[in-house]
């Protein structure tokens, strides 16, 4: 932190920008320090959410696309190969079954990736054709029925826990909403939190625990997911 606030410091000494007293300099830096890394981490957040989505979207999209081959009597391994090229999310699976490796395996690695757990169960089945010959239409159809009520009840719970994600960012900002109130009174609110050491660090606490019930309200609605 002491090492950000001299970076802070230099910066806003190169800008030009009056640099506020030493005894301030710590507390805007843990302030500075808080909002960008919770800013960060709740964009990854957002962002895994999308990915995820997308990637049971091709899980749906693969699974219904193998199903309906199988069911037409297309071989396994080229029906992959031909599924694969639409849904890239199948091209490590495809190339193995090409090259004539085992596909289980390929499919067990993507499972990884959030949003596609249910190919764990692909990857089972597949197993248990390949040892026993055992046909894999109605399986893979079940698995497809399985991935398609998944993603539809994700999405109520992303559509349901929507409203607290709102609700708690815009909590977080309306002390800003309070330091625009108090400048169009010519209260200087910000020369307190930038200039004074309690102000500085009255800015510190409230940042830090704005950050913390972003965080906190974040990770109750992960844990709350199926």
């Amino acid at each position: 932190m002491l090492a950000t606030g001299s970076v802070l410091g230099s910066a806003a000494q190169t800008l030009g920008i009056p640099v506020p007293p030493g005894p301030v300099l710590f507390p805007l830096a843990c302030s500075v320090a808080a909002v960008a890394s919770t800013t960060g981490w709740l964009a990854a957040q957002t962002g895994r959410r999308r990915r995820a989505a997308q990637m049971r979207g091709q899980v749906v999209e693969a699974c219904e696309a193998l199903a309906s081959g199988l069911r037409a009597g297309l071989p396994p391994d080229r029906l992959l190969q031909r599924t694969a090229e639409d849904v890239p999310l199948l091209l490590p699976a495809a190339s193995a079954a090409r090259l004539g490796a085992d596909v289980a395996p390929a499919l067990r690695a993507v499972t990884g990736t959030p949003g596609a757990e249910r190919l764990t169960m692909l990857a089972a089945a597949w197993d248990v054709a390949r040892s026993s010959g055992a046909g894999l239409a109605d399986v893979v159809s079940r698995i497809a029925t399985m991935v398609r009520a998944d993603a539809g009840r994700q999405r109520q719970v992303d559509a349901a826990l929507g409203g607290a994600r709102s609700t708690a960012r815009l909590f977080a900002v309306l002390p800003l909403l309070g330091i625009a109130l108090g400048a169009g009174m010519d209260a200087d609110p910000v020369g307190v939190l930038t200039r004074s050491a309690l102000g500085a660090w009255a800015l510190c606490l409230g940042a830090t625990l704005a950050c913390v019930g972003l965080v906190w309200v974040e990770r109750l609605s992960v844990s709350g997911q199926p």
